[in-house]
């Protein structure tokens, strides 16, 4: 689009950077900017969103006796701490850990409460400002038949000054009374190992934006970053679509990635790590010859263990294949042939492998 709809001003956007923030001696996570921005709202009479996509209170647990990360038993992620209810959770199998107690390598019963969740922020903000009427909006919150909307009436007859969530608060709201936006936690956006991880970050930034100043008043979004030269927040502080659109593709064409190049996604997984390993060993070498024996072009990263390693009991594998457009249906047959002609031959039926064409994320 090349204006907004009504042709209403555009939110300034500043780069809030907190590398200057602890060199000036600010140890909390919420800059001084961002509190001053909040405080301004508040004294106008008009509201806020505050986004971090981050559930719970801490999202890693260390023991401060041996340092051990609290995990899933079932999965290899930290537990996601909540304070409120004095339970840790895992977001991938739903494992709930419903006291600390001690530690399982040393019994030590004293840990560290690291990262950043949305409970975290909330408790933070009171510190500064108790009479804010804040209300958190994630998964937790709005599992409840109606909630959402309970949420929304009541941010709407302005019963609330911020609504803190993640991303459910980033797209499709329509509040006139928004003239504050403060943004946490992008720089572990931006660092995701995914292809896509700046197109997302871009996009999410963009449609926060677009939350605030929707009654043509005045609005300020606050990013904070320890990254602000980093270009694609250039690009989002100018709304320059355009220069953005360029530097991704230019990356994108050196790093094989689409549109230059089509993306399919193996991931093999079993109760057993030795079987993964073996199977993802197999299919490698099996895809390797066949491509090769029948000349199509096409570039195999792996076998690695998948970002995730173990999730649900089940040990996880990779094989990323790249190749030209044009080369599809070639890829597919091969495929075809060893992931369903000959799958029950070559492998244990313990192993599950899944194929992901064209995929839109690699995590």
């Amino acid at each position: 689009l090349n204006s907004r709809y009504g042709d209403f001003t555009q939110p300034q956007i500043e780069l809030v950077d907190m590398k200057n923030e602890l060199l000036s001696g600010n140890r909390s996570f919420l800059s001084r900017s961002l509190i001053a921005g909040i405080k301004e709202m508040k004294c106008r009479g008009e509201q806020g969103i505050l986004f971090l996509n981050r559930k719970g209170h801490s999202t890693q647990l260390i023991c401060k006796s041996c340092g051990e990360r609290v995990k899933c038993p079932n999965c290899d992620i930290s537990l996601t701490y909540y304070k409120k209810s004095n339970q840790s959770t895992c977001h991938y199998c739903g494992y709930i850990k419903k006291e600390l107690g001690a530690c399982d390598s040393c019994k030590n019963t004293v840990f560290d409460f690291l990262g950043i969740g949305v409970e975290k922020v909330e408790e933070e903000l009171l510190k500064h400002l108790p009479e804010l009427r804040i209300m958190k909006v994630d998964a937790s919150v709005t599992s409840k038949r109606g909630a959402l909307e309970q949420i929304y009436h009541d941010f709407e007859a302005h019963h609330l000054d911020i609504l803190l969530g993640t991303q459910i608060i980033s797209k499709g709201i329509d509040f006139h009374r928004v003239s504050f936006i403060g943004v946490l936690g992008v720089d572990a956006m931006l660092s995701m190992p995914d292809y896509r991880a700046s197109e997302r970050t871009f996009n999410l930034l963009t449609q926060l934006a677009g939350r605030g100043g929707r009654a043509n008043m005045e609005s300020r979004v606050y990013i904070q970053t320890f990254s602000p030269e980093h270009p694609i927040l250039r690009s989002v502080v100018d709304y320059d679509h355009s220069s953005y659109m360029t530097d991704e593709m230019v990356l994108r064409y050196i790093f094989k990635y689409p549109p230059y190049m089509e993306l399919a996604h193996i991931i093999l997984s079993a109760e057993d790590p030795r079987l993964v390993e073996e199977g993802a060993a197999k299919l490698y070498q099996k895809l390797k010859k066949s491509y090769e024996k029948y000349k199509i072009p096409v570039e195999l990263s792996g076998p690695n263990p998948a970002l995730y390693a173990k999730i649900k009991n089940r040990y996880r594998m990779q094989i990323i294949l790249k190749f030209q457009t044009n080369e599809l249906e070639r890829v597919k047959r091969v495929l075809a042939y060893y992931l369903l002609d000959e799958c029950e031959r070559l492998f244990d039926s313990a192993l599950r492998i899944q194929l992901d064409l064209k995929p839109l994320s690699l995590m």
